[in-house]
């Protein structure tokens, strides 16, 4: 089986959700991860969210892919959102992301390094 740009990981431990993206991320890779989250039992909708997307070469998601993402409540629930990204190619789209997650009340952040987004979701919130 080939690896997928967008792999997720339930980390019950720690109550997160990790999702790490490599290569070209495209509308059907959030799909995909969409569906793992949703099929997962142990994928508490309560966890917060470290999505890190270092390693994409290429962002090709559509704006209704975007938009669908954003409000859905499986994909972006009212927990906190850190996004590792320190590519400005990709930066762009993650902040198209952040500014539409926001006009849904959500917490989402931007971090350049993955240790930095785990520390920013081990704090109180």
């Amino acid at each position: 089986m080939a690896a997928m740009p967008l792999e997720v990981t339930i980390d019950d431990k720690r109550g997160l959700i990790l999702m790490r993206g490599s290569g070209v991320l495209t509308d059907a890779d959030l799909a995909a991860a969409h569906h793992q989250v949703g099929a997962n039992p142990a994928a508490d909708p309560s966890f917060g969210r470290i999505c890190d997307l270092s390693a994409l070469t290429d962002v090709r998601v559509s704006d209704e892919s975007l938009d669908l993402w954003v409000t859905d409540p499986v994909s972006n629930p009212p927990v906190r959102h850190a996004i590792v990204c320190n590519t400005p190619p990709i930066l762009k789209r993650v902040l198209d992301y952040v500014r539409l997650s926001r006009k849904q009340f959500r917490e989402v952040s931007v971090f350049p390094s993955y240790e930095q987004a785990a520390d920013w979701m081990a704090r109180e919130h």
